[in-house]
């Protein structure tokens, strides 16, 4: 999934995920989506800004 609205200075924690990703990275790499089978499925992502 292509992200959009990202400050691509900002390092980002993605809740569920380990570790820290640059912002830069995530809009240009995006998030892959995986484990949804049949119909109407859905997943959230909660991106908070890393703080150094």
């Amino acid at each position: 999934m292509r992200l959009k609205g990202l400050n691509p200075d900002f390092d980002y924690r993605i809740e569920g995920a380990e570790g820290v990703f640059p912002g830069n990275h995530l809009l240009y790499a995006g998030i892959p989506i995986t484990g949804l089978r049949g119909d109407f499925q859905s997943k959230i992502w909660l991106l908070d800004r890393a703080l150094q």
